[in-house]
């Protein structure tokens, strides 16, 4: 009754994020817990049927019949090393995208992301004549949209990476995309060739939103000069504070100037 009462307190104040994160561990629970208890199903376990019903699966007849998995896959982990480093992932560059945007977007780019990566997947599957039908589960696809919007939306904040020092969050999400496509050779290439579709849906995405804002009648976007191109000491220490006062009380403590000035220094 506790942890009911805790959850009934909290949850509308959590955020799109925080949601986001607690259906995925909570898929990977119920799987796990499936297959630890060893239970059964019609035609095999108990987990392997749940995966089943929930993964997004490269066969025309299968995807007609469980229509609900271009949705459901991005949400559903086996591995627990898939799950951790995917929502990871999600939390550091979500948390930043949550700075600019609101949850309401940040879900938006999730979901476009997972769903540009599900019809790569099936384009793949139907061109490539695989020899028998393969099915995907992960957020790969989602969190990487993410990770792209994040860097376009901010593509010269710095984050400080430990023996390395400060690195701009555009090159950090690069070298996380690089390494997925470094991996399409391997057995899984309609997976992250579906990876790289949800990354490209992420920075499509803010685009889009960016050409809306600009051309909206009447809006003047001010932009303080800055020949250097780069970030300078003022401006990096009361980004610095603001950081400090998002990481302290959150995102929403912040006041409509501080916001616009957070993200006119990160744009920088």
């Amino acid at each position: 009754m506790a942890v009911i009462e805790l959850i009934r307190n909290r949850a509308p104040r959590w955020s799109a994020l925080t949601w986001i994160i607690i259906a995925c561990a909570a898929v990977f629970v119920i799987v796990r817990i499936a297959a630890a208890t060893g239970a059964s199903a019609a035609g095999g376990s108990m987990a392997q049927t749940l995966v089943d019903r929930l993964a997004l699966s490269s066969d025309a007849a299968a995807l007609m019949s469980r229509p609900w998995t271009p949705f459901t896959y991005m949400f559903t982990h086996y591995e627990v090393m898939h799950l951790i480093f995917n929502m990871l992932w999600l939390y550091w560059f979500g948390t930043l995208l949550l700075t600019v945007f609101s949850g309401t977007r940040l879900m938006a780019v999730y979901l476009t992301g997972g769903l540009a990566g599900a019809a790569t997947y099936l384009l793949f599957g139907l061109t490539a004549s695989l020899t028998a039908p393969h099915s995907m589960v992960g957020a790969s696809a989602a969190v990487l949209a993410v990770v792209a919007a994040t860097a376009v939306a901010l593509p010269r904040l710095r984050i400080n990476l430990m023996l390395i020092g400060p690195v701009e969050i555009r090159w950090i999400a690069l070298a996380i995309v690089a390494l997925d496509a470094a991996a399409i050779g391997g057995t899984s290439i309609g997976a992250h060739i579906a990876h790289l579709a949800g990354a490209a849906a992420g920075v499509l995405f803010m685009i889009k939103i960016r050409r809306t804002a600009t051309s909206r009648p009447g809006t003047v976007r001010h932009r303080p000069e800055n020949t250097s191109g780069r970030v300078g000491t003022d401006d990096r220490k009361q980004l610095d504070m603001l950081l400090d006062k998002i990481r302290i009380s959150g995102y929403a403590s912040l006041t409509p100037e501080e916001r616009r000035t957070l993200f006119e220094i990160s744009r920088k």
